[in-house]
C-alpha cells in the first residue's frame, strides 16, 4: 500500500508539494493503490511518483508534471491531462479510455499493453513513445507528433464503429431537459380541463412550472461546468456560458411582443 501521508499531501496542491519537496530532496512520492478518482491535482510535481495500481479516473491533471513517475496498471480513465508532462513515464497495462492528452508531453514514454479507446491526443507529442502491444480503437490523433504506431493498430483504429458516449456534463444536461418536460406536460395536456377559478390549483401549477424551469436552468448550468471541466477549463468558463443560455432564454422570453404573449394565453385559456 502506499504512504499515507503521501496521499494526504498531494490533496492540499501545488504548494504543499513543491514545499515539501524542497525538505526532502530525493524522496519519492509512494501513492500506489491511492484512490484520486476525481481529485484536483492540476499543476502538481508528481515527477518520479510511484503511482502504480492507482486510481485516478475522473481526476484533474492538467499540466501535471508526471515525467518519469510509474503509472503501470494506473486507471486514468476520463481522466483530463490536457497538457501534462508524461515524458519517459511508464503506463504500462494502464487504462486510457476516454482520457484527455491533448497537447501532452508523451516523449519515450512506455505505453506498452495500455488500453487507449477513445483517448484524446490531438497535438501530443508521441516522439518514440512505446505503443507495442496496446489496444488503440477510436482515438483522436490530429497535431499528434511522431506517432509510431504499427499497421495493425492504425488499421485497428480507423476500422472500429464509434459508439456514443455522453459525458457527466451532457448526462445532466439531459436529465433535466427530460425532468424538464415531465413536469410541465401535464399542464399543457391537462390545464384546458382544469377549473382556472380555483386559486389552490393554479398556484399549484405555478409552483410547479416554476420547479420544472429552475431544475432545467440549474442542470444547464451544472452540466456546462463539468463539460468545461472535462476538456480541461476552469468550471468558471462553463458556468459562464450556462449563465449566458439562461439569460439569453430570459431575453427571448422578455421581448417577445405583447400580440404573441396575448395569443399565448388564448391558446391556454382555450
Amino acid at each position: 500500500m502506499g504512504n499515507g501521508e503521501h496521499f494526504l499531501l498531494v490533496k492540499k496542491g501545488a504548494p504543499a508539494v513543491e514545499q515539501w519537496r524542497q525538505e526532502n530532496p530525493g524522496v519519492q512520492l509512494d501513492l500506489t493503490w491511492a484512490d484520486l478518482s476525481k481529485v484536483i491535482l492540476s499543476g502538481l510535481d508528481l515527477s518520479h511518483a510511484d503511482l502504480r495500481w492507482s486510481n485516478l479516473s475522473k481526476a484533474n491533471l492538467k499540466g501535471t508534471d508526471l515525467s518519469n513517475a510509474d503509472l503501470s496498471e494506473a486507471n486514468l480513465s476520463e481522466a483530463v491531462m490536457v497538457e501534462a508532462n508524461l515524458s519517459q513515464a511508464k503506463l504500462f497495462l494502464a487504462n486510457l479510455k476516454w482520457t484527455n492528452l491533448s497537447g501532452a508531453n508523451l516523449v519515450e514514454a512506455d505505453l506498452s499493453g495500455a488500453s487507449l479507446i477513445e483517448t484524446e491526443l490531438d497535438g501530443a507529442d508521441l516522439s518514440n513513445a512505446d505503443f507495442s502491444n496496446a489496444v488503440v480503437e477510436r482515438v483522436e490523433l490530429k497535431n499528434a507528433k511522431g506517432c509510431q504506431l504499427s499497421d495493425k493498430q492504425r488499421e485497428r483504429n480507423w476500422k472500429v464503429e464509434p459508439v456514443v458516449k455522453l459525458s457527466r456534463g451532457h448526462k445532466i444536461i439531459l436529465f433535466s431537459f427530460l425532468t424538464f418536460l415531465l413536469m410541465i406536460s401535464p399542464g399543457f395536456f391537462m390545464g384546458p380541463r382544469l377549473d382556472k377559478t380555483n386559486p389552490t390549483l393554479n398556484s399549484i401549477m405555478e409552483i410547479v412550472i416554476f420547479s420544472a424551469f429552475a431544475i432545467l436552468y440549474i442542470g444547464i448550468i451544472a452540466g456546462c461546468v463539468y463539460i468545461a471541466m472535462d476538456k480541461g477549463h476552469e468550471g468558471i468558463v462553463g458556468f459562464i456560458l450556462g449563465m449566458s443560455f439562461f439569460l439569453v432564454g430570459l431575453l427571448i422570453v422578455t421581448l417577445l411582443p405583447d400580440k404573441t404573449k396575448k395569443r399565448m394565453r388564448r391558446r391556454a385559456s382555450t
